[in-house]
């Protein structure tokens, strides 16, 4: 099997780097103040119904996405 070059640089993209395999995602992930957890093996992340959902989320009546 013949390997193909990669160019170093991809114009409006930025720097190339090859495949080096499957990073495990991180257990918390910090953005804006607000921490995210990224769902993990083994913990359901479905809510019993859409009011679980808003009440987890903290969105109450009248209020919009910014």
């Amino acid at each position: 099997m013949r390997s193909r070059q990669l160019t170093d640089f991809i114009e409006g993209f930025g720097p190339v780097r090859p495949f080096q395999g499957r990073m495990q995602p991180p257990a918390q992930v910090t953005r804006a103040g607000t921490r995210v957890c990224p769902a993990v093996a083994g913990r359901d992340k479905m809510l019993r119904d859409i009011e679980a959902a808003f009440d987890a989320c903290n969105i109450g009546h009248g209020a919009v996405a910014r």
